[in-house]
């Protein structure tokens, strides 16, 4: 509620008993700052109610409800206006049609108040992801239904669906993101990385381009990405990497085009220079030739299954090292940052490289999970 003062304007007149409805104009101000502007129609001794209104305030000084935010929203407001529109008309038949257009302008949190009655949702949070590039969160909350429900009252039902658009807006902030660019918004929430790789993919940067337009659209808003890796998927790649990378060196070492020597231990008169490479990796690594398994009756091709077999013999040796796995994580964690950065000019400062992370994604992916502030 708010006094309402200088008052002027004009009510025409209205029959008793009937529904027929009186002009209105009223202009004035609300709490001493909002200009106030009433006008429509209405007939007060009318059963039901004969109502057609539309009511503005406009620019009313948020700072002195400041009491109020502290008490449920649970903080002080620094700064603000608010401007209503509202409109409500109401049939013969007792049905209600309300709009209510709801505008602040620079609302500005400031210090937090502990209060018992305040809400746990994260109310900064769900301002940032409201408020546009100029300042302005814009929220309209239509309501209907019957006068002639005794449980129907306006205040709770307007106050419910405020909540719940808070609520939803905050557990789901990414959607609200996406609908900005009519994009989908529960998949900018992450970003997919090939095992072992750091590259974004075309379709991630595609995605991230988006998130960066949606970002520089609402520039109250931080990012969060998480140092990521997704354990054994990246472990695996990371290890196979390692040990081509192995025998790539030992093969330099070869005559490139040329057969090679019998290997260690094998029965075949000539290899491929990478089976040869391989073997002489295998013999430096154990300090021993290799002791080749029976060939099995699928084995058609000895040099494969020998090479199969010193494979699988080499990988655990080139299991990644803690440091490799925290410099894989920081790379695809700085390649995401550098897209958003490039894409849109999304701040620096906005973006924050956080703690590590793990999980999994489609066809063992590395799905890194973003986080809003």
């Amino acid at each position: 509620s708010a006094a309402l003062t200088e008052l002027n304007g004009q009510i025409g007149a209205f029959q008793s008993g009937s529904r027929e409805m009186a002009t209105l104009e009223l202009r004035g101000r609300a709490a001493g700052t909002a200009l106030l502007d009433i006008s429509g129609q209405l007939n007060p001794t009318a059963t039901p109610l004969a109502l057609d209104i539309r009511a503005k305030a406009i620019d009313l000084e948020l700072a002195p409800l400041s009491p109020y935010a502290g008490k449920y929203a649970g903080y002080a407001i620094e700064r603000g206006k608010l401007t209503l529109d509202v409109s409500y008309k109401i049939e013969a038949d007792g049905r209600l049609d309300a709009k209510n257009q709801v505008i602040l302008n620079q609302l500005t949190f400031g210090e937090k108040i502990d209060s018992k009655d305040a809400t746990k949702l994260p109310v900064r949070l769900a301002v940032a992801l409201l408020k546009d590039r100029n300042g302005v969160i814009d929220i309209n909350l239509p309501v209907t239904g019957s006068l002639d429900d005794p449980n129907f009252r306006i205040g709770p039902i307007v106050w419910k669906l405020f909540v719940g658009l808070m609520r939803k807006i905050v557990t789901a902030p990414f959607a609200l993101l996406g609908s900005l660019f009519g994009g989908g918004g529960a998949e900018l929430a992450y970003v997919d990385f090939a095992p072992a790789a750091a590259m974004l993919a075309p379709e991630q940067a595609q995605k991230l381009t988006q998130l960066s337009r949606a970002l520089a659209a609402r520039p109250q808003l931080k990012l969060d990405i998480p140092l990521h890796t997704a354990n054994a998927a990246d472990d695996a790649a990371l290890a196979s990497k390692a040990l081509d990378e192995a025998i790539e060196a030992r093969l330099q070492l070869l005559t490139a085009g040329t057969r090679g020597k019998p290997r260690p231990g094998s029965t075949a008169a000539t290899v491929s220079p990478r089976s040869r490479a391989l073997a002489e990796l295998y013999q430096a690594t154990f300090a021993a030739p290799p002791a080749f398994p029976a060939p099995g009756p699928a084995d058609t091709d000895l040099e494969a299954a020998h090479d199969a077999w010193l494979e699988q013999q080499l990988l655990p040796k080139f299991a990644p090292t803690p440091a490799q796995r925290d410099a894989l994580a920081r790379r695809r964690a700085e390649s995401v940052q550098a897209a958003l950065v490039a894409n849109a000019g999304v701040a620096p400062e906005r973006i924050f490289l956080t703690e590590r992370t793990s999980g999994t994604g489609p066809a063992g992916a590395a799905r890194m999970g973003l986080k809003l502030q």
